[in-house]
């Protein structure tokens, strides 16, 4: 019995979700496409609408997302 190949797995740290929707989320939809096991880590702040709705697009991709609490402004996890 042969055994399937794993799928290779992308994941992609980002401390903004609108900044992964503006500018990387043509590169994980085709990721997904090529059969990637893609996945996001980025803060969710849901509090925040344009947040929501940013997650909500990258959702969409079909990439996982993980929420990493990130800031903007620093250098590692809050």
């Amino acid at each position: 019995m042969t055994e399937r190949p794993t799928p290779k797995r992308l994941l992609f740290l980002i401390n903004d979700a609108w900044f992964f929707v503006t500018h990387i989320l043509p590169l994980a939809r085709a990721a997904v496409a090529a059969g990637y096991d893609t996945h996001a880590a980025l803060p969710f702040q849901a509090a925040a609408l344009d947040t929501a709705d940013a997650l909500e697009a990258i959702r969409a991709t079909g990439a996982q997302l993980h929420d990493l609490p990130l800031q903007r402004a620093g250098y590692g996890p809050a």
